[in-house]
C-alpha cells in the first residue's frame, strides 16, 4: 500500500478510453487497497459500457457527463485529478482541474503548443496547485541516479545526446481517435507525431539527462529537421532533428512509425572522457575511460509507470517526492514546437514504400525500404538521412 499521510486521497479521472484503460487498472487496484478513494470521474455517455468504464463505475462515487460539469461540482472537494485524455484537451481539462482545487496527473505531452503550456503553468502559479505530467521514466530512482553521476562528471562534460527509435504503427494506428497524425484539432494545437507522442517519453529524457540541474531540462534550438509521412496524414511518421542545446550539447533524434522492422529505443550520451547507453526496458551501461563498464536494468514499462501514480499520490503528502513537473516538460514542447517552425512535412515517394503486414492479425504498413538501416547509419554519424531526404519528396511538390 502506499504511505500517505491521513485519510486515503480523493481522486478523479477524466476519460476512459484509449490510453486510459492503464490509469483505471491501476486506479482499480489503488482503491481496494485502501491508498485512495475514487471520488468522482467523467465518462461521457457513449462509453459508459466500455469494459474499463463499467468496472470504475462500480466503485466512483460519482459520475459526470463532462469535466466542466464535474470541476463545478466537486471544486474543493478533490486531491488530484488524473487526466489521460488527446493532446488537445489537455490544457482546458488541466487548468480546470487547477480552478477546482486540485493537483493534477496529466498524460505527455503537457499541452500542443508553448502558449498552452504558459497558460497551464500561469494557471498552476494562480490556484497554487501543482501539476505532474506522465513522462513515467522520469519517477524511477534509476534516471534520478543516472542524472546526478552524469552531473558529478562520471564521463565528464556531456558533448552530445542522441536518440534513436523505430515502432511499426498500421494505418489503423492513425485511425483510432480523431487527433491521431493531426496538426491541430478543432483550432487547439495538437503536433501529433513520434517526437510528440509514443517516443516523446525518451525526447524529453534525453533533453533532462543533458540539462545542468538535478531536476532541470535543458532548452534547445533545431538546427535542421527533415520530416517525412509515408502515412495518410497531416503531420510526420519519420524525422531525423539536429538540435543545440542551450549549454552547448549536440542533440540528434532519429525516429519512425513506418519501418517493417523495430528498433527499440536507445540514448546514447556522449562525454568527454566516456559515454553512456541507455536502453529502453533493458539495461544502462556507462563506460568510463580507464574504468570497466558499470551496467545496470532499466526498469520495464509497468515498473515506471506504476512509480509514477506512486510518486503523485505521494506528493500529495510529502512536497519533496520527485515528479516530472511543467518546466520539465516545457522544454520538450518548446523542441517539438521548433521542429514545426523550422521545417516543412514532405510526403515520401511511393517507389520508396513498401507495404508491409505485421502480427497476428496481419495489419499493413507502409514501410520506407531500408528506413532501419538509414536511420542507424544517421545515428552512429550524428547526420541526416541522406540519399532519402533528396529522392523522397514526390515529383509533384
Amino acid at each position: 500500500m502506499i504511505q500517505t499521510a491521513g485519510i486515503p486521497p480523493r481522486i478523479a479521472l477524466i476519460g476512459v478510453s484509449g490510453y486510459a484503460e492503464v490509469y483505471i487498472d491501476w486506479l482499480l487496484e489503488a482503491h481496494r487497497d485502501g491508498s485512495i478513494r475514487m471520488a468522482a470521474a467523467t465518462i461521457l455517455p457513449n462509453e459508459r459500457k466500455l469494459p474499463s468504464a463499467v468496472a470504475l463505475q462500480a466503485i466512483v462515487s460519482k459520475i459526470y457527463d463532462s469535466y466542466e460539469d464535474m470541476c463545478a461540482a466537486e471544486a474543493g472537494k478533490l486531491d488530484i485529478c488524473f487526466i489521460p485524455t488527446g493532446i488537445q484537451w489537455h490544457a482546458p481539462m488541466a487548468i480546470a482541474a487547477l480552478k477546482a482545487g486540485c493537483n493534477v496527473l496529466v498524460e505527455k505531452p503537457l499541452a500542443g503548443s508553448i502558449a498552452d503550456v504558459d497558460r497551464v503553468r500561469a494557471a498552476e502559479k494562480q490556484y497554487d496547485k501543482w501539476i505532474a505530467v506522465g513522462f513515467q521514466d522520469m519517477y524511477t530512482a534509476e534516471i534520478l541516479q543516472l542524472k546526478q553521476s552524469l552531473l558529478n562528471g562520471i564521463i565528464g562534460k556531456i558533448q552530445s545526446v542522441s536518440m534513436i527509435g523505430a515502432w511499426p504503427r498500421p494505418v489503423s494506428y492513425y485511425e483510432r481517435n480523431q487527433w491521431a497524425g493531426k496538426l491541430e484539432v478543432n483550432g487547439s494545437a495538437v503536433m501529433d507525431s513520434p517526437l510528440n507522442n509514443a517516443f516523446a517519453h525518451f525526447v524529453n529524457l534525453s533533453l533532462f539527462l543533458a540539462g545542468e540541474e538535478l531536476r532541470a531540462s535543458v532548452n534547445a534550438k533545431v538546427d535542421q529537421a527533415e520530416l517525412f509521412h509515408a502515412h495518410d496524414i497531416e503531420s510526420f511518421d519519420t524525422a531525423v532533428v539536429q538540435a543545440t542545446a542551450e549549454n552547448g550539447v549536440s542533440l540528434w533524434f532519429g525516429v519512425t512509425h513506418a519501418s517493417a522492422e523495430t528498433i527499440e529505443p536507445r540514448i546514447r550520451i556522449v562525454g568527454e572522457r566516456g559515454s553512456v547507453v541507455w536502453e529502453h526496458e533493458k539495461d544502462c551501461t556507462i563506460f568510463a575511460d580507464s574504468q570497466e563498464p558499470v551496467t545496470v536494468p532499466v526498469p520495464r514499462y509497468g515498473q515506471t509507470r506504476k512509480k509514477m501514480f506512486e510518486n503523485v499520490i505521494a506528493r500529495l503528502a510529502q512536497s519533496s517526492t520527485p515528479i516530472c513537473d511543467t518546466l520539465i516538460a516545457k522544454s520538450h514542447t518548446c523542441l517539438i514546437e521548433g521542429i514545426h517552425k523550422n521545417a516543412e512535412i514532405a510526403p515520401i515517394h511511393p517507389d520508396l514504400v513498401e507495404a508491409v503486414n505485421i502480427g497476428t492479425d496481419k495489419q499493413s504498413i507502409p514501410a520506407i525500404k531500408e528506413i532501419g538501416s538509414l536511420l542507424e547509419r544517421a545515428f552512429e554519424t550524428g547526420s541526416g538521412l541522406g540519399d532519402l531526404s533528396v529522392n523522397a519528396v514526390q515529383a509533384e511538390r
